[in-house]
């Protein structure tokens, strides 16, 4: 209710700090999708050259730029609303509106650079389906028979017109987890100024335990006795279903396997929900603290 009733406050402050953070740069709002680019050459010449990560016959660079869209949504929204209660410090200690605008309207932010970056990545896709459609599918030479199989299932937008439905909701998935987490520290980071440390760490730990540069199916091989347990465990990491779900909208790759799903959508309702009540219940004395 009380964002509905604020909501020309919070377009303002979205507007203000997307404006501010691209003034007087060369290439403005391409800035938000230049990050993932960069992180994809790395991740395609360490995994996908060095490494020769199993990609399912995906592109490498499809491959990991597909995940790093959302994942630097959420790093990136995760980091701007846990400071946005004492970013805004000057403006919460003289007027009152309602609190919850600050990490909200600082992970809109995050969404806007989400939506160029997808832009980018769909860019890409056509770009090898117009100039080098053989290599989506293509698996290198003496592959295993089941790297050979999931590579002969691959389809640029294989699930069909679904995916217009299925990937907003991976995106839900994304910005709900994020939020809730940002409600959790940006409330505690006003009393702990030691959450600025801990959130590169969490996010660097949250990284490698994310199949960004991997796939999650790696998990079911090396846990062939209790599957469902570990991919349970897994997919308490909301983005790994996420992820998975990105990944076969796009591709056609497995669906994500059901403990995965189930296991992330409850994370990630708890983490949202608990997060907004911890918000709400520790806002009060945002004052006294700031």
């Amino acid at each position: 209710g009380e964002l509905w009733e604020y909501r020309y406050l919070m377009i303002y402050v979205i507007k203000r700090d997307v404006v501010v953070r691209y003034k007087q740069t060369v290439f403005g709002l391409s800035w938000a999708a230049i990050n993932p680019l960069i992180t994809m050459v790395v991740f395609s010449f360490v995994f996908g050259s060095l490494l020769r990560v199993d990609t399912q016959g995906v592109p490498y660079p499809l491959f990991s730029l597909t995940a790093l869209v959302p994942w630097t949504m959420f790093a990136k929204g995760l980091t701007n609303s846990a400071t946005s209660i004492h970013s805004n410090s000057n403006i919460i200690t003289k007027i009152y509106f309602p609190r919850i605008i600050a990490p909200v309207s600082a992970f809109a932010n995050s969404f806007i650079d989400f939506v160029v970056s997808l832009i980018v990545l769909l860019l890409m896709i056509v770009g090898y389906l117009v100039l080098a459609p053989g290599l989506i599918g293509m698996v290198p030479d003496g592959a295993s028979a089941e790297m050979v199989e999931a590579a002969s299932h691959v389809r640029v937008f294989g699930p069909g017109p679904i995916v217009l439905v299925m990937i907003p909701l991976f995106s839900m998935i994304v910005i709900l987890s994020g939020l809730g987490l940002g409600f959790w520290f940006s409330a505690l980071q006003v009393r702990m100024r030691d959450i600025n440390y801990i959130i590169p760490f969490v996010l660097q730990i949250g990284q490698y335990l994310t199949p960004i540069a991997y796939s999650s199916s790696i998990i079911a091989r090396f846990s062939q006795h209790d599957g469902n347990l570990w991919q349970f465990l897994y997919g308490l990491n909301p983005l790994v279903t996420a992820i998975g779900g990105f990944r076969w909208a796009f591709y056609n790759l497995p669906f994500p396997d059901t403990p995965s799903v189930i296991a992330s959508v409850l994370s990630c309702l708890v983490i949202f929900v608990t997060g907004i009540y911890f918000f709400r219940y520790s806002e009060a004395k945002f004052v006294d603290y700031l």
